[in-house]
């Protein structure tokens, strides 16, 4: 346990910080996990909705200083496949469906 008063203050103030960024990586998780979940029902206007609101949660938890420049990357990329990928299957799908009639 610390001794100096200083170092008491720093204690009660890390682990302020360290309970907000685990709030904050939370909601964060959760944001990427709506996008995933449209994608997975095949609504791409909701997916690209909760895409927005993703992008905003992972851009600022670098600027927060929650997480690194390259997990931020990575989780962005992986979001946008995702995205990109249902994107893909419905213009697909557009395109039999086209040369069907």
């Amino acid at each position: 346990m610390a001794q100096i008063k200083s170092e008491k203050k720093d204690i009660i103030s890390n682990e302020k910080n360290r309970l907000r960024n685990v709030s904050y990586k939370s909601a964060l998780r959760t944001a990427i996990k709506k996008v995933e979940q449209d994608a997975a029902k095949k609504d791409l206007a909701k997916a690209e909705a909760d895409l927005k609101i993703a992008l905003g949660f992972i851009d600022r938890s670098k600027g927060l200083g929650i997480q690194k420049e390259n997990t931020v990357n990575r989780q962005k990329a992986r979001a946008y496949a995702v995205v990109n990928k249902l994107k893909a299957e419905l213009a697909a799908a557009d395109k039999t469906e086209a040369k069907a009639k």
